[in-house]
């Protein structure tokens, strides 16, 4: 499989991340259930603990320890080819694999996305002759709550934290393309989701070679109950600034139904959307747009 060790890496890490921050297990198989009962990144803002005595500063209480994972395969025959993100296919066709990894610990939280596609001449033509390309983001964050034991809470605000983005792709062929991002993010309670963040990240990659900016929010709900069936719905948001591409927006929303008596499982349907001003596989350089649903199966653990 060509350039998909980023797949590997990170299940190595995985294991790595678990035992750095292992803590007490009951904690972390209270919260593990919680977490995959909602099929969602769980809020990272842990409970407020203030002092009975009116006079006392309010302090914010260690939040357990745990870590989820979650595979992910999907199929669409709709992937066109792109050139800003470079998993596009001449046939439409496209099989995708996805581990994502999510823990938080007594700092803040980390999230770990490895994706691996494969499809006949996947990243055409800026890619040649690979059927396989792959994708690796880190993704850890600092809670200021977490970290100097106080509340950063106003209103619909549950925590500010220091986030930071690094990505790593293995298109195109050459210069193989990554970013690197850093800025604040907020928490938000929401009623019905049980993650609900966005923020403001300054932002640089090696292709634009200049500082522009990335809007990041990910939303996922709480489990919405029909006819007695559970379904979930998540979003991620990225919308970046970028020198030759105008505004490029990238759009990626999951329609999961949890399987009845096998929670762990969930099927459903994820729609991409990606859009930017100038398509530099257009001859008069226009709008680039897809619309990609994809079918896919989820499975927890």
């Amino acid at each position: 499989m060509r350039r998909s060790g980023a797949f590997f890496i990170i299940v190595l890490l995985m294991f790595c991340t678990q035992a750095l921050f292992a803590g007490d297990s009951t904690e972390t198989t209270t919260a593990t259930t919680a977490v995959t009962t909602a099929a969602a990144t769980p809020d990272a803002q842990p409970a407020d603990t203030a002092s009975a005595k009116p006079a006392a500063k309010a302090h914010v209480a260690e939040a357990p320890v745990f870590s989820i994972n979650q595979v992910e395969v999907l199929y669409t025959g709709l992937a066109k080819p792109d050139a800003v993100f470079g998993y596009g296919t001449p046939s439409k066709d496209l099989l995708t694999f996805q581990f994502e990894h999510f823990s938080f610990h007594r700092w803040g939280d980390i999230y770990v996305d490895a994706e691996v596609y494969q499809g006949r001449q996947v990243g055409a033509p800026f890619s040649v002759d690979n059927n396989w390309q792959s994708l690796l983001v880190f993704n850890p964050r600092m809670s200021l709550s977490k970290v100097t034991k106080k509340k950063f809470a106003w209103g619909p605000i549950s925590d500010v934290t220091i986030a930071t983005r690094f990505e790593r792709e293995s298109y195109p062929d050459t210069n193989h393309f990554w970013t690197r991002n850093f800025g604040p993010s907020l928490n938000f309670k929401v009623p019905g989701f049980a993650y609900f963040e966005s923020g403001l990240l300054a932002r640089y990659d090696n292709i634009n070679k200049k500082n522009t900016w990335l809007w990041r929010s990910v939303v996922l709900s709480n489990a919405w109950k029909i006819e007695g069936e559970k379904f979930h719905f998540n979003v991620l948001s990225l919308i970046n600034g970028t020198r030759g591409n105008g505004t490029s927006v990238f759009e990626r929303a999951d329609l999961l139904w949890e399987v009845h008596n096998y929670g762990r499982v969930q099927l459903g349907t994820r729609l991409e959307v990606e859009n930017y001003s100038n398509d530099p596989l257009s001859v008069e350089g226009s709008r680039y747009k897809r619309v990609m649903p994809e079918v896919m199966a989820k499975y927890i653990f």
